[in-house]
């Protein structure tokens, strides 16, 4: 019965409507608008959710102005010096380590997760230096874009 009722309420209510009237005479209309107030009484209004805005915590800004800001002006400074010097950037991603894990020693899984990890940081680092050049192609490609169409009348 409810799967009907839902059905209903997906139509206008001019159209609900005009298919009541056509359906029920005035007594019958009359007794069907009072069972529907009945049965509206009987429902409860599903409770109102109040909006709530996520709002950073304060600890997650202060941690991100300590702990991360620093290690990004850390990287940019390195990255800067490196690219000044016209010394050559070179990322040592190469994945050279004992494999067999099943029959190694405490030392040497403790060994191989460190170099494991320094992989994993040296790719990371490769990845935002390849992202950055890629926004610099980007932004230079909007710049030129924007200059030729300023250039012929087109802004």
């Amino acid at each position: 019965m409810a799967n009907f009722v839902r059905h209903i309420a997906s139509f206008s209510d001019e159209s609900i409507n005009v298919a009541l009237n056509a359906a029920l005479d005035v007594t019958a209309r009359g007794q069907f608008v009072d069972t529907l107030r009945d049965v509206a009484d009987l429902l409860e209004k599903p409770a109102k959710k109040k909006k709530t805005q996520k709002r950073a915590s304060l600890t997650a800004t202060k941690n991100f102005q300590e702990k991360v800001l620093p290690q990004i002006e850390r990287k940019l400074c390195e990255y800067q010096v490196m690219e000044e010097s016209g010394e050559e950037m070179k990322w040592n991603v190469k994945l050279e380590y004992d494999m067999d894990f099943i029959n190694v020693n405490l030392q040497t899984l403790i060994s191989t997760h460190k170099l494991i990890v320094t992989q994993e940081g040296n790719l990371e680092n490769l990845k935002l230096v390849v992202a950055f050049h890629r926004g610099l192609l980007y932004l230079a490609r909007t710049c030129v874009c924007a200059r030729g169409c300023r250039d012929e009348g087109l802004v």
